[in-house]
């Protein structure tokens, strides 16, 4: 069985700097708990199909707003979601 490896779809050009928080706190949770992750970098042009792609799959209210965790190409969550399970005590669970 391989190891799971999550994407997370983020940008470093944000214009809002609670983005740029919520990736370093997302990026906190997942190094904590040893979870495998990949980042793609939205503001890229050579990015530009993931972005679109992120978009067209997000489930989640803000389409647009980073970060966001795929797996296996299949929306998992928004960072609100990842930081309400990791409040619940769930994230590890909800993720292995």
């Amino acid at each position: 069985m391989s190891e799971k490896v999550y994407t997370v779809y983020m940008s470093q050009v944000s214009g809002s700097v609670i983005s740029l928080k919520n990736l370093q706190r997302l990026i906190l949770f997942f190094d904590a708990l040893k979870i495998k992750y990949t980042q793609i970098d939205i503001s890229l042009e050579e990015n530009k199909a993931a972005k679109e792609n992120m978009i067209t799959k997000s489930k989640s209210d803000k389409k647009t707003l980073t970060p966001q965790v795929f797996l296996d190409g299949e929306y998992i969550a928004d960072f609100e979601t990842i930081e309400q399970w990791n409040e619940w005590e769930e994230l590890k669970q909800r993720l292995a």
